[in-house]
């Protein structure tokens, strides 16, 4: 969504779609990292050019509140995960649960 607010970060990006099962099969773990790593760069560019400017587009508050709801996002993502996990008889390792708070091993 914020991406989108600035094309020009837009440029070599693409949505990835998921839903038919055909668009589903076609996933790979190397596409979904690439896909994630492209979108993270545009991601630091946005934050890097908002800082400067001192605004977001379309965001009311500061980047610095910006950068902290991005956060805050993407970590109910991982909860979100990690639930969704165990509800489905997939709880993951303790290893994993707490390593993934070890931010100085990744």
């Amino acid at each position: 969504m914020w991406l989108e607010q600035t094309p020009k970060l837009m440029e070599g990006l693409e949505k990835i779609p998921v839903k038919s099962e055909e668009d589903k099969a076609a996933l790979s773990k190397e596409k979904l990292a690439t896909s994630l790593e492209a979108s993270a760069a545009a991601m630091a560019k946005l934050l890097q050019e908002s800082a400067v400017k001192g605004k977001v587009k379309s965001y009311k508050r500061s980047p610095a509140t910006f950068y902290s709801y991005l956060v805050a996002h993407e970590w109910y993502h991982i909860g979100e995960i990690c639930m969704t996990l165990t509800q489905a008889g997939y709880r993951l390792p303790d290893a994993v649960l707490y390593g993934m708070w070890e931010w100085e091993k990744l």
